[in-house]
């Protein structure tokens, strides 16, 4: 006697039809909403030290150049503000704090995604994208300084 077939049947495979590119979509979104992955200390190092970082902050995305030179000094020149000075450091989990003077310290991670790098406000949760310009390019505002 012949072993009889099994025959799948819609009602068989339709969980899985269903399920397996629902938990597709779902992994995508979350490393979607997971935001930048946070680069080590010495990416971040050899990314911004001597160098300046550009972009916008917050949800106005009020323009800055900050310089971060490396002996740990900075210089922040912010829209619509003077030039301030401060020191930076990087921490071992490669957070960038920074003391500019008559403000409390700032520590934020450096991410990437996209090909791009973000400052990641931990606080809040969401990223800042920056851009490295090589060297102090400060400008007129910080010769003033």
């Amino acid at each position: 006697m012949r072993p009889k077939k099994k025959v799948v049947t819609w009602q068989a495979i339709a969980p899985i039809v269903i399920v397996v590119p629902l938990l597709l979509a779902g992994a995508l979104v979350w490393n979607w909403l997971a935001g930048p992955d946070s680069l080590p200390a010495a990416a971040v190092e050899q990314a911004i030290a001597g160098n300046t970082v550009h972009g916008g902050w917050g949800e106005e995305g009020t323009a800055y150049r900050q310089y971060f030179a490396v002996g740990g000094e900075t210089l922040l020149a912010a829209e619509g503000a003077p030039p301030r000075r401060g020191r930076w450091r990087i921490e071992a989990d490669g957070r960038v704090c920074s003391e500019i003077a008559g403000e409390a310290e700032r520590c934020n991670l450096v991410g990437e995604m996209d090909q791009g790098l973000y400052w990641i406000d931990a606080e809040q949760g969401v990223g800042y994208p920056f851009n490295i310009m090589p060297g102090e390019q400060l400008g007129a505002a910080a010769a003033a300084q």
